[in-house]
């Protein structure tokens, strides 16, 4: 590891951005459907922003334009007005952001809500993966907790190729509202790469059925399970508790 790596890191921290451990479990909820996708084809989803489900996500409101505006727009020899300047660079980040892929997981396998909804009222799966299926490396910086806030906190950005540059674009992706606080997000981020992209099945680790997951479902994905050779240090089904509002795990192969 490197200098360069240890400033982008602690410029991360100091925008309550960290990276994601590796070789921890990160988990991703999907209805049946898409559990039989990935199951078979050991691929997974990584998205264009502009496919998420919240509109602010990621906004661009979190990054602060107005001095490299201001600059560019007083060259001389550009003659740019700063309301066009404004829009050449909000249309260059529109751009970027639909050629990234990101991945989004979750810290937790056991968020009643998580389960509600993504994966279809609890009749669906929830797989677990060890981290090196994401990260190649201990220097790799591509797998990070979301951070959290209620208020926009712009940080100034240069356009310059620099650390700077890096974390000013991480904390831009991996800045969500409280609201989605619940979902213990970790994302995993592709630069110019998105789409189905594969996994290695070793890295699949856990697999949990939710509380309402048919029995003809259950067998449906323990036979692909079987036929692609997935080797599982844990299957579990979610049970709801007794005597709280929490769901509770009975292992199926321990």
């Amino acid at each position: 590891m490197d200098k360069e790596y240890f400033e982008i890191i602690s410029g991360l921290e100091k925008l309550n951005i960290s990276l994601y451990k590796p070789d921890t479990i990160v988990y991703k909820y999907v209805d049946i459907k898409s559990g039989i996708e990935i199951l078979t084809n050991s691929t997974l989803l990584y998205q264009c922003p502009d496919k998420f489900n919240d509109p602010f996500d990621p906004h661009l409101g979190l990054l602060d334009f107005n001095k490299s505006i201001n600059r560019m727009s007083s060259i001389s020899t550009l003659k740019y007005p700063t309301d066009v300047v404004k829009e050449l660079f909000r249309g260059a980040y529109e751009k970027f952001k639909n050629e990234l892929g990101i991945l989004c997981l979750s810290r937790t396998n056991m968020s009643t809500l998580m389960w509600s909804h993504y994966s279809q009222k609890h009749t669906g799966l929830c797989l677990g993966f060890n981290t090196k299926a994401f990260i190649n490396s201990d220097d790799d910086l591509n797998a990070f907790n979301v951070n959290y806030t209620y208020e926009f906190k712009p940080v100034e950005h240069s356009f310059v190729k620099s650390n700077k540059d890096v974390i000013d674009l991480i904390y831009w992706l991996c800045t969500k509202s409280k609201v989605w606080e619940y979902e213990q997000e970790v994302r995993v981020l592709e630069m110019y790469k998105n789409g189905y992209l594969p996994f290695d099945k070793i890295e699949l680790v856990e697999l949990y059925f939710g509380a309402s997951t048919s029995k003809q479902n259950i067998d449906i994905i323990n036979e692909i399970i079987k036929n692609r050779d997935y080797h599982l240090a844990k299957v579990g089904k979610m049970i709801v508790s007794k005597t709280k509002f929490e769901l509770e795990v009975e292992y199926l192969n321990q």
